[in-house]
């Protein structure tokens, strides 16, 4: 398949409409402005919109993929901001139910402790350090 992050600006069927334009075979979109923490609903119009499109392209089958927010931070440890992230990518999640998109691209966040030399590789099957193990329970947590 071939496709590219196309933009939703003036609506999420633009990007739709666009990856036919360009005869590409699917499309990642950010169903929402992935730099602030405000979350708008998705007008019903829209939804629809994007549902008639899709159907007419034949994509129900998952070649429409969602990017959250560059804001997450799963791992965060800061209490505040690890449940504004979990309540951003609920937000997400449930945006991509509403659209019927299947996949949503996810980076989970980083720890924010202390990390690793400059230099220092981080070697394949190592065990993470205590900030990088705390970071992941937290990601963990979140996900569930």
């Amino acid at each position: 398949m071939f496709g590219a992050h196309l933009s939703i600006a003036g609506g999420l069927v633009n990007a739709l409409e666009e990856a036919e334009r360009l005869k590409m075979d699917c499309v990642q979109i950010f169903t929402r402005n992935q730099r602030q923490w405000k979350v708008t609903p998705i007008p019903p119009t829209q939804c629809d919109a994007w549902h008639v499109k899709l159907e007419a392209l034949g994509w129900r089958s998952g070649r429409a993929v969602a990017h959250n927010s560059y804001l997450i931070n799963l791992a965060s440890p800061d209490p505040d901001a690890w449940r504004r992230s979990v309540a951003l990518q609920r937000s997400e999640v449930e945006r991509c139910e509403q659209l019927k998109i299947p996949y949503c691209v996810s980076h989970p966040g980083a720890h924010l402790g202390q990390a690793r030399p400059p230099g220092e590789l981080h070697r394949l099957g190592a065990a993470p350090g205590r900030d990088g193990l705390a970071g992941l329970k937290r990601i963990i947590k979140a996900l569930n």
